[in-house]
């Protein structure tokens, strides 16, 4: 049986649905910067991984413009569609198994840190993470491989036996740079395709399995 001492969460697309707030505030920019509307499809491929590598990578701007356009969208999204969220259905079931079990949980996000802990207390479930670490607005904490190691080396954590839980393959590699397993969650916003490609220990199609893969698991 799996043994972990401490397991970590992605936020969007793992722990809550965030995409209506955060298409509202793609379609704000969008409309802002006179760019074509994308579809919802389209607008997945954003929520994961840094708004302005997607930006400058999906809208083809420089980056400059990117960083501009990222700005505006947290101008937009903080003020008026953080709040349209849900929690995912069975997940804070699945974390207090984790509890019961004495392992510690916590939040490894690419979010802005200040907007997933405001979520969390909207939500009614802060108190239920030992940690939370999601990206400065200052841009100097970003990317997903840097905030993993970043929680790890907090007091409590370091040295502990860790797992990754996400939703898209930023997840899984941030896992692995870190040495740590991943376990990747089908009901988010990444493609079990992409997923595969950076090879995640472990694979759960719902929060009903996560679930019962946590009940496996030895502290």
């Amino acid at each position: 049986m799996p043994q972990f001492e401490v397991v970590l969460f992605d936020f969007d697309g793992t722990v809550a649905d965030t995409s209506p707030g955060i298409k509202e505030g793609l379609r704000h920019v969008f409309e802002l910067n006179g760019m074509p509307l994308m579809t919802d499809t389209e607008m997945d491929r954003f929520i994961g991984p840094p708004l302005d590598d997607s930006f400058e990578k999906y809208c083809n701007v420089s980056r400059d413009k990117a960083k501009e356009m990222v700005l505006q969208f947290r101008e937009h999204y903080h003020v008026k569609a953080i709040d349209k969220f849900i929690i995912y259905d069975g997940l804070v079931d699945a974390i207090k198994i984790l509890k019961d079990k004495g392992i510690k949980v916590g939040i490894a996000t690419s979010k802005p840190e200040v907007m997933a802990i405001h979520i969390l207390k909207l939500a009614g479930i802060f108190d239920l993470f030992d940690v939370i670490q999601g990206a400065s607005l200052d841009g100097k904490l970003i990317k997903k491989n840097d905030i993993v190691n970043h929680v790890l080396q907090k007091d409590g954590i370091c040295g502990k036996k860790t797992l990754m839980v996400g939703d898209t393959e930023f997840d899984i590699y941030g896992a692995h740079y870190n040495n740590i397993p991943c376990l990747w969650v089908d009901y988010g916003f990444g493609t079990y395709e992409n997923a595969l490609k950076e090879k995640p220990e472990y694979i759960a199609r719902t929060t009903k399995e996560m679930a019962e893969f946590f009940l496996t698991i030895q502290d």
